[in-house]
C-alpha cells in the first residue's frame, strides 16, 4: 500500500515539475496569468495555490486543493498563511518555509 501510494505522488510531482517548466519558459517561475488550474487538473487536489501579498511580506492561499481540504479538516482558502497555520496545527514549518522560499526567490522547490 506505501508503494501505491508513494508511486502515484510521484507521478504527480513528474507532472507538477514538466508543468511547472512548461510555464516558466526560460524564467525562474510562471507568471501568475500562467497557471490554470483547469490544467492542472490531475494534480490540483493536492496542491496549495498561493499569491504573495502585502509588498511580499505575506503568503494568501488562492486555493487549496480537495485532497488539502480533507486532510486538513477545513479550508483554508482565502486566508493569509499565518492564519491558516494557526488555525489548522498540521501545517509543518517547512510547508511554510518552502513557500516563503518560493515566494522569495521564485524558483521551484521540490519536496520529495
Amino acid at each position: 500500500m506505501y508503494f501505491a501510494r508513494h508511486d502515484h505522488w510521484n507521478l504527480l510531482r513528474t507532472r507538477l515539475i514538466a508543468y511547472w517548466d512548461r510555464k516558466r519558459g526560460r524564467r525562474d517561475c510562471p507568471a501568475r496569468r500562467d497557471i490554470d488550474p483547469v490544467e492542472l487538473a490531475g494534480v490540483l487536489p493536492h496542491l496549495l495555490l498561493v499569491d504573495v501579498i502585502a509588498e511580499g511580506t505575506e503568503l494568501r492561499i488562492r486555493l487549496a486543493g480537495s485532497y488539502v481540504v480533507r486532510c486538513h479538516g477545513s479550508d483554508p482558502t482565502g486566508m493569509v498563511l499565518t492564519e491558516a497555520s494557526a488555525q489548522c496545527q498540521e501545517i509543518p514549518p517547512a510547508v511554510y518555509w518552502t513557500m516563503r522560499h518560493v515566494a522569495e526567490t521564485g524558483r521551484f522547490y521540490d519536496i520529495q
